[in-house]
Parts: structure tokens; C-alpha cells; sequence
């Protein structure tokens, strides 16, 4: 297995339904007779007559007041915009992240023709992930920092304290914990305890993992476990919750405590399953999966990691599926099956290929 500690997940975050396009057509009589086909367009025709003379007779009745009205042009953007942040996040969790960018930019432009600075604000922060997922941590960090200025005159918050996060990982990643420490630092400062509650969640979860970077399991545990109180008493959202006991299993697996950090991985995948967070399922079980491989357990350890593969491949999550097939070999290897892990080894290098193939 490779490093001491679980891979660290760092990430924060509808469908329409179309209409249907023509009335259903009945082709048979109430007497049980087949229509021959203008009669069933008559019939058609009037009923749709009779359903607008109705409609402009309540409307007459009740005033416009009354009826649903067309939405104004800000708002079909704004819905639109909120469309595409949704694809994209959806497209981020699969590992899709060049088509993950492209839904962003689509709800940027949709965000931008309405002036709706918060919805900008969370599509730069899109953006900015999908770079960063990709190793491009420059151009990343320059949508975090568009993110950030988006954020303040729209007063939001979130948006300005999760890009200021990212901005903090790409820091430990190419700097160091100092930096990173020093710049969440700053960004708790700047949030009231009663008022921005979730906001600090955010940036104590992150702490958490930075301090674990660094082996302060003990002081990675106490932020961790503030975010989790947060978010419990806020009822914010499963998915971060999830985070949140995905990285305390992580400090226990470093820590050698193998029974309890399982327990932790176990929590985030039951708390992932019930929001059918994919990508949140895969890390779980990938998690459960090398806690079991340390602990010795190694029949258990394969199943858990094939389970994590068999639903990175069915997101289509290229690093997802290398990773376990990565430390499929190596349980193959631990339990004396040569062959299985060459196996393994072999769709690997075939995965790899591929994907050198597709970034020609």
C-alpha cells in the first residue's frame, strides 16, 4: 500500500423533466369503438379549446394574481445557471472534469448575463476544482481567487470560504502546512461563530487535514471533530458530515487503531449511501478497504476493494478504478496469489494506456 494515511477527500457541494410535447391522443371510443383518426384530432382539438376557455375564464374570475405566472427573464437565467452548476458537480463526482468545466462555463455565462454575483461566484469555484482535479494548479487558483471576488459583493460567504479552502490545499500541496495553516487561519478570523457556523465547519475540516498531512493526529482530531459537531447541530447535509468521518478514520488508521478507524469509514459510507453520493461511496469503500489490509485482514480487504472498483467503474472514475486496482494487486500479493495480482497489474497498465491514449 502506498503512504500512511487514507487519500484525503476534499470536496463541498436538478433535474427537469420535459414536458411532454402533445396531448395524448385517445384512439378508443368510451363505447369500446376505434376512432378513425380526424375524429380523434377533433376530439383532441376540443378539449383543447375547452381547456384555454376555462383557463381565461378563472383567469378573468380570480385576476392574474392568481395563476402562475411566466418567470421573468433574471430568474430563467438564474435557473438555467443553477442547471449547469449542477451538472457540473455531478460530472466532478464521475472524474469527468473536462466536461465538468464545460458545464461550469455555461452556467457562468447564464450567472454573467443576470449580474448574479453568487452564482458566479460557485461556478468559478466549479471551474477551479475540475483544474485542480488535473493537476492545472496554477489556472485553479486563479478561478479561486475570480471566486473570492465574486463572492463578497453577493455577501456570500460559502462561496468565498470554500475557494479560499482550495486555495489553502493547493498551498499545503506545493508549499507546506505553514502556509496552508496561516491562510485558514485567516479565513476562520473572518467568520462569526453565530452566524456563519457552517462556513467555519468548512474551514476546521480542512485544518483537519492539514494537520494530518503533518502526522498531529491529535490536534487533526479535535478540528475534525468540531466540524462534525457543527454540522450536526446545524443538520447541514450528509455529504460533508460524510467528510468529516471519512478523515477521522483516517486519523485513527495512522494512529494503528484499525477497529475504530473502520468504524469511522463504515459511518461516512452509510452516510454516503443515503445521499447516493457516488464518489463519496467509492472513498469509503477504498477507505474500508485499506484499513483492513492494515489490519491484516486481508479476504475482507479485497472485497471492500472490489466493491470501491466496481463503482469507480461505473462512474467511469479513471483514478478511482487505477487506485484499486493498485491495492487489489498488492492484497492479491499479501495473500500468496501471484497470479491474481499480476492480473491486476496487467488491467492497470491497460487502464493507463488508455488513458494516455485519450490525452493525445
Amino acid at each position: 500500500m502506498r503512504g500512511s494515511e487514507l487519500p484525503t477527500r476534499c470536496r463541498w457541494f436538478s433535474r427537469t423533466r420535459r414536458p411532454s410535447e402533445a396531448l395524448p391522443v385517445r384512439r378508443i371510443s368510451p363505447r369500446g369503438r376505434r376512432l378513425p383518426l380526424h375524429a380523434t384530432a377533433k376530439r383532441a382539438a376540443a378539449t383543447l379549446a375547452g381547456a384555454t376557455s376555462l383557463a381565461l375564464i378563472v383567469k378573468a374570475m380570480v385576476g392574474c394574481a392568481g395563476l402562475p405566472r411566466e418567470p421573468e427573464p433574471v430568474t430563467r437565467q438564474a435557473n438555467r445557471a443553477s442547471q449547469y452548476l449542477t451538472f457540473g458537480n455531478s460530472a466532478l463526482d464521475r472524474g469527468e472534469f473536462e466536461e465538468a468545466s464545460e458545464f461550469f462555463r455555461i452556467a457562468l455565462e447564464h450567472a454573467h448575463s443576470v449580474d448574479d454575483q453568487e452564482r458566479v461566484a460557485a461556478a468559478y469555484n466549479g471551474i477551479g476544482r475540475a483544474h485542480r482535479a488535473t493537476g492545472a494548479t496554477d489556472r485553479a487558483s486563479t478561478y479561486f481567487d475570480l471566486a473570492v471576488e465574486a463572492a463578497e459583493p453577493a455577501e456570500s460567504k460559502r462561496h468565498a470560504t470554500e475557494a479560499r479552502c482550495h486555495l489553502a490545499m493547493i498551498a499545503l500541496d506545493s508549499h507546506g502546512p505553514d502556509e496552508a495553516r496561516v491562510m485558514l487561519n485567516a479565513a476562520l478570523e473572518g467568520l462569526d461563530r453565530r452566524e456563519h457556523p457552517i462556513e467555519r465547519a468548512i474551514v476546521l475540516h480542512h485544518m483537519g487535514i492539514t494537520y494530518v498531512r503533518e502526522d498531529e493526529v491529535d490536534l487533526a482530531e479535535e478540528h475534525l471533530r468540531s466540524a462534525l459537531e457543527i454540522n450536526r447541530r446545524q443538520g447541514d447535509d450528509r455529504t460533508r458530515r460524510a467528510s468529516n468521518k471519512y478523515m477521522l478514520a483516517s486519523v485513527y488508521s495512522t494512529r494503528g487503531e484499525y477497529d475504530t478507524a473502520f468504524e469511522w469509514a463504515k459511518g461516512a459510507l452509510e452516510l454516503d449511501k443515503l445521499v447516493e453520493n457516488s464518489r463519496g461511496i467509492m472513498d469509503s469503500l477504498h477507505a474500508l478497504g485499506r484499513i483492513s489490509y492494515r489490519a491484516g485482514r486481508y479476504e475482507e480487504s479485497e472485497s471492500y476493494l472490489r466493491r470501491s472498483l466496481a463503482t469507480a467503474t461505473a462512474i467511469t472514475h479513471a483514478s478511482g478504478v487505477e487506485r484499486a486496482l493498485r491495492d487489489l494487486a498488492d492484497v492479491a500479493e499479501a495473500r500468496g496469489r501471484s497470479e491474481a495480482a499480476e492480473q491486476y497489474r496487467s488491467e492497470l497498465d491497460a487502464q493507463n494506456d488508455e488513458r494516455a491514449y485519450e490525452d493525445q
